[in-house]
């Protein structure tokens, strides 16, 4: 859109210099006017779809003719109806254009003269010359009425980043690929925040964010909240009867984990003995509180490992050798484990004895 915009300015500006050209010399001084001739097909309606809801039910088109150096009107705006509920062409040609390359925005109504939601669009140029008429043929693209959501993050551990792609749909379903901008915003910082990289290259946490159809959050605490994007319209231009374009996407931030640690480390058992563990998790060397552990042996041959509860357990001697209780937590691979040996033969005797 932006790219649009400057080749206007600079095809205007080269188009006023061959006016001002034309008119030297003392000749006849050239028209300064022209025409636009335009051709609109809508589109026929599917059995039994509601015209004034289903996208590419179009029922009315209006037709600006803009001065993209300074977003002003060049001429009055045109209005076109469908012509049949079955869809059909309409042309109207639009006279006393002053020349020149200007943007023209024909955006799709749902309901006649302009009424109810907006639902299809297309932006052009076009260039007027003095005395011609210029004829446009127009196809209608979709215009967004809702915004999906992905990321393939979530859940995104604290400090770790989880990017959220936007995508604009028509009222259909079917993608739009058109040159939107966004405002990504979180619910609640404290929990997840846009993460932005400055000009400078410094990355920072801000409360919202302008940028593409991806956006970047930094998982800030333990939590949940809604990240939710609003589709800007061209120009900061939205019709009145248009509401924003709003897509929202639940994010989960699980507490990060760069240590466990399990006490004791170590246990000497005998057969049928038990002996009580408990781990505790770190992010930073900080306590990472509420965390649920598993408790996991490598040989139940040898000791068993029975969790009592969330960071608890209980092993237990089942036979002669050594093996390790891994401990382990979901959010990371940190882990640690205990190393248990029970001696080979390890028996309670009981000795009798009678005169």
């Amino acid at each position: 859109m932006r790219n649009q915009l400057v080749l206007a300015i600079a095809l205007i500006a080269i188009a006023g210099f061959s006016i001002l050209a034309g008119c030297g010399g003392g000749g006849a001084p050239e028209t300064q006017t022209g025409s636009l001739a335009y051709a609109v097909t809508f589109p026929p309606l599917p059995d039994g779809v509601d015209t004034a809801v289903i996208y590419p039910a179009t029922n009315s088109i209006s037709l600006d003719i803009i001065n993209a150096a300074n977003g002003e009107p060049v001429v009055g705006r045109t209005m076109l109806n469908r012509p049949t509920p079955e869809g059909g062409q309409v042309t109207t040609t639009i006279t006393g254009i002053p020349v020149g390359i200007w943007l023209v925005k024909v955006k799709g109504w749902s309901l006649e003269n302009g009424g109810g939601n907006l639902v299809s669009r297309v932006f052009d140029n076009a260039l007027i010359e003095g005395g011609k008429t210029t004829s446009k043929n127009m196809v209608m693209e979709g215009y967004p009425f809702a915004i999906d959501l992905f990321t393939e993050d979530s859940p995104v551990l604290v400090d770790e980043i989880a990017t959220v792609y936007a995508t604009p749909k028509a009222v259909n379903g079917d993608t739009l690929l058109g040159d939107y901008a966004y405002t990504w915003a979180s619910s609640d910082t404290a929990i997840a925040a846009p993460y932005v990289v400055t000009a400078a290259g410094t990355a920072q946490i801000v409360a919202a964010s302008s940028d593409s159809a991806e956006q970047q959050f930094i998982g800030v605490a333990r939590g949940a909240c809604e990240v939710a994007c609003t589709l800007v319209h061209e120009e900061n231009y939205v019709e009145p009867m248009q509401a924003p374009v709003v897509g929202v996407l639940p994010l989960v931030v699980n507490p990060n984990v760069d240590e466990v640690t399990v006490d004791p480390d170590t246990m000497e058992l005998r057969t049928g003995t038990s002996g009580n563990a408990t781990a505790t998790a770190r992010y930073n060397g900080n306590v990472v509180a509420n965390v649920e552990f598993s408790f996991t042996s490598g040989d139940t041959g040898v000791a068993t490992a029975a969790k009592t509860g969330q960071d608890t357990c209980t092993v237990t001697g089942a036979g002669g050798g050594t093996t390790e209780i891994t401990v382990s937590q979901p959010y990371t691979s940190a882990t640690d484990t205990i190393a248990v040996t029970v001696p080979e033969g390890s028996l309670d005797v009981i000795v009798s004895s009678t005169d």
